[in-house]
């Protein structure tokens, strides 16, 4: 038929090599896979590598959520200040916060300043450490008392709680009636029993007064016998 048969040879001779050559170019594709871990050998010496897994911890963490915000000292707050020239709590005010050099206060009992840190400082008297030495001066109440108060308004003595120290007395809280109102130093005494003869006293107060009465007179029964 004419047919050439040496081209033909040639053909199906080239053939397999082609093919081999580019299945060969497809297996080296396949068998060279993408980089997933780092090369340790290029590190430099004393260097150690991460695992990919803390990397991605590292990049998708978030803050610390529970981190305490910084108190603020506000001048003209009352607060409990311990002195470090003696150990002592004192009642104090804020005058300034002083940042890294700590809060300066004023004594008020004792009209004197000073510097104290932060952590000497607090806001209510159950705050206090269980065996801190507590200074709350000449006659005076600290945050927290439980005291009886006599009303402005009525001139009734009640059971009351001091929340804080003012000009010329103090804010307190009557406990038996949850109404807060300013007392002065005068009308402040710490038991019921201080109460000058001839007040007028709440319901709460007269039968605590007369549970007041009553243990004493059994105390003067039994010295007398």
């Amino acid at each position: 038929l004419g047919r050439n048969t040496s081209q033909v040879t040639a053909s199906t001779t080239l053939s397999p090599q082609l093919d081999r050559v580019s299945k060969g170019k497809e297996s080296q594709a396949e068998a060279a896979p993408l980089p997933t871990k780092m090369n340790v050998a290029s590190l430099p010496v004393g260097a150690t590598a991460l695992p990919v897994e803390s990397l991605v911890r590292v990049k998708t963490s978030k803050p610390d959520q529970t981190v305490e915000p910084r108190k603020k000292f506000v001048m003209g707050d009352l607060c409990f200040a311990k002195w470090d020239q003696d150990g002592v709590w004192y009642n104090a005010r804020v005058d300034k916060d002083c940042m890294e050099r700590g809060v300066e206060v004023t004594f008020i009992d004792y009209d004197n300043s000073d510097f104290v840190q932060r952590g000497n400082i607090v806001w209510r008297k159950e705050d206090l450490p269980e065996d801190a030495t507590v200074d709350l001066g000449p006659e005076m109440f600290g945050i927290g008392d439980d005291v009886v108060a006599q009303w402005e308004e009525d001139g009734v003595w009640y059971n009351a709680k001091v929340l804080r120290q003012e000009e010329g007395g103090y804010s307190v809280l009557f406990t038996d009636y949850e109404n807060i109102a300013f007392a002065e130093a005068s009308q402040i005494f710490k038991e019921v029993a201080d109460i000058p003869e001839g007040e007028v006293l709440d319901i709460h107060l007269q039968l605590l007064s007369e549970d007041v009465v009553h243990v004493k007179v059994e105390e003067e029964t039994y010295d007398g016998k």
